[in-house]
């Protein structure tokens, strides 16, 4: 199979990185510990079950009025600064 045939291939499957291009294949001896750690927890594992949803927590009175006082201090610091 020539370049031509290889690229046509990976166009019908979706499998073209955001240049247009063919994804090179990455040498293992060359990554650090941690692009060796990334690179095989991405071929072993579905995506979707990485990720993690923590539930919202309800604020109660106290905490949804520190907050909206951090939050108007802070805006006054930056009108201050600015």
């Amino acid at each position: 199979m020539d370049d031509e045939e290889a690229w046509l291939d990976a166009l019908e499957k979706g499998e073209l990185d955001d240049n247009g291009d063919i994804p090179k294949t990455k040498d293992p001896s060359l990554m650090t510990a941690r692009q060796k750690a990334l690179l095989e927890r991405a071929r072993t594992s579905n995506p979707v079950e990485n990720v993690s949803v923590a539930p919202k927590e309800e604020l109660s009175e106290e905490a949804k009025r520190k907050r909206e006082e951090k939050n108007r201090r802070r805006k006054l610091q930056v009108c201050r600064c600015g």
